[in-house]
């Protein structure tokens, strides 16, 4: 791994910059385990990470989601992780499919929410869900998302089914 500090001076300040190569950050809480790698990163003073191609995975007692991005911003002091540039969410459960993608989702790390304000294609199985925004929480009894203004289609086997909420 090959460390190169950037220290720029802006007037009586001094900004730090430390470039990282394939960054790995492993977070352990009760009942769950994230663990962060990246291609490249930029931590900047010390309390963000700037992250090139995170992919995040979130193993829980009955659940593992993995989150993937272009780019990523870790802040340690707020413990939130904001994903840009493609960002996706994936289930590895084989009995439900999820995916969730937009151009940026924000994932608090101590609460296990999910949030997005861009429009957000989710797909779970054989649903299709397009909103303006959504909220998704893991919790004991599984994930609850929330969605904002969604446009919703099932297919079951051949029948396509429409729908809309507010």
């Amino acid at each position: 791994s090959i460390l190169i500090v950037i220290t720029n001076l802006l007037g009586a300040q001094t900004k730090t910059l430390v470039e990282i190569n394939n960054p790995v950050i492993n977070l352990t809480y009760p009942n769950k385990l994230i663990s962060i790698k990246a291609l490249g990163g930029k931590n900047i003073d010390g309390d963000q990470l700037i992250m090139e191609g995170p992919i995040v995975k979130i193993e829980s007692e009955s659940l593992t989601l993995n989150l993937k991005s272009a780019e990523a911003l870790f802040d340690k002091k707020k413990n939130i992780l904001k994903l840009n540039k493609e960002a996706k969410l994936l289930s590895d459960n084989e009995d439900n499919q999820i995916r969730i993608a937009s151009e940026e989702l924000v994932f608090d790390i101590k609460d296990m929410l999910l949030t997005g304000i861009k429009q957000v294609e989710t797909n779970i199985d054989n649903i299709k869900i397009i909103s303006l925004g959504i909220q998704v929480k893991q919790n004991k009894s599984g994930i609850n998302a929330q969605f904002n203004e969604g446009n919703v289609s099932i297919k079951i086997k051949e029948e396509l089914s429409l729908g809309y909420a507010e």
